[in-house]
């Protein structure tokens, strides 16, 4: 949705300059290459080493426009019953998202933003590295001065998919928790890890079969040769998979598909891991959220067992925001707090705070992103 200044605004010189370098790109080729030229720069700073985003508006608004005309294909929309097909340009996309990024995490006033909609789209894009980016671009837009503030987007459908990603495996397999999963890495899962099963309640007759339960069996997934979209396709039409349930189901797709590999399971759990921050950190509904924590009990245990032992420093630093973001909330604290009350827990954590801090001592650099995080989840 396009924004319209509340006011009139004078956009300063050097704002207006980089704008104008993007908008009067003429083809999409010249496009992409304004994109690329992008970088945030000091001069655009107008109070407190801030931007303003109303600044921005032309700028976004052409932006609101690109993703309007290719977020809402029906490969992002799961609307399958559109026959259209069109080649979706991933590369520009990445590019609009990062500069969106940039401006996002430098300015004041972002609540204006009014591309939510196809952000929630992006969640189904055939390019893992658009997924992630429009991910990372909802963490720049909640993003506030202080690291426990809570954003509330009220978007149904962008609400509706961060449930859906932050779910579960599905199954009660070896290596079904996060770090089970990337623990394995030089092994493999069981064959149920790799199994597609999913439930849903059909409400209306499909193809002369009758309302009704219904459950999807697909087993080793990981060796199947379509794409995740093409399979989703193809049981939404055999099953009648009605369109409010799609996006979790090409979750499940994907998530059984990625548990087969090494990087499949990081990048899985990565995923995961942005989405709880994203879903904590968003105000989400009190009754679904209960319902959810109450179906992952060791949920706590997994993020602190990321933020030990993982091996990739990032992914740690995912779990230590994800842990933050959920003690935002003083009754999801509790559950941090309480498994922090055991003897071996509370050790292992204070041996491990230990360890980051003499290795930050020894470093004469910057606090690192780790330390930071780790700072902020002892404030919360």
């Amino acid at each position: 949705m396009r924004v319209v200044p509340r006011k009139p605004v004078k956009v300063p010189p050097a704002v207006q300059d980089a704008i104008d370098l993007v908008t009067k790109a003429d083809g999409e080729g010249a496009f992409l290459e304004a994109l690329k030229a992008f970088q945030w720069k000091e001069e655009f700073q107008c109070r407190s080493d801030l931007g303003d985003f109303n600044h921005w508006i032309e700028l976004f608004n052409l932006f609101d426009d690109w993703l309007a005309r290719h977020a809402e294909c029906n490969l992002h929309t799961l609307h399958f019953e559109d026959a259209e097909k069109r080649v979706f340009p991933a590369d520009t996309c990445l590019e609009v998202l990062r500069v969106s990024q940039s401006i996002l995490a430098k300015c004041s006033s972002k609540l204006a933003y009014g591309s939510l909609d196809y952000l929630a789209n992006l969640l189904a894009s055939t390019s893992m590295d658009v997924v992630f980016a429009a991910l990372d671009t909802l963490v720049k837009l909640s993003r506030k001065s202080q690291p426990t503030a809570r954003w509330h987007h009220g978007n149904k459908e962008l609400s509706n998919r961060l449930f859906s990603l932050v779910h579960g495996w599905g199954n009660s397999a070896a290596g079904s928790t996060m770090f089970g999963s990337i623990s394995s890495a030089k092994g493999e899962l069981e064959e149920e890890a790799h199994e597609l099963c999913f439930e849903f309640f059909r409400e209306k007759e499909y193809n002369g079969s009758p309302r009704g339960h219904q459950v999807i069996h697909f087993p080793s997934l990981h060796k199947c040769e379509d794409s995740s979209h093409e399979l989703c396709e193809e049981l939404v039409g055999k099953y009648g998979v009605p369109l409010k349930l799609r996006f979790a189901l090409l979750n499940r797709i994907r998530i059984a598909r990625s548990l087969g590999t090494v990087e499949g399971r990081k990048q899985c759990v990565k995923l995961r891991l942005m989405a709880f921050r994203m879903l904590f950190q968003t105000n989400p509904d009190h009754n679904e959220l209960s319902s959810l924590l109450s179906n992952e009990p060791g949920l706590v245990e997994d993020f602190l067992n990321i933020m030990y032992d993982a091996e990739d420093g990032n992914m740690r630093v995912l779990a230590v925001k994800a842990l933050t973001s959920m003690c935002c909330d003083r009754s999801r604290q509790s559950m941090f707090v309480q498994l922090l009350n055991s003897t071996e827990q509370r050790r292992k954590f204070v041996s491990f705070l230990k360890d980051v801090f003499d290795s930050t001592s020894s470093d004469h650099s910057s606090v690192s992103e780790l330390l930071e995080s780790l700072l902020s989840l002892l404030t919360a």
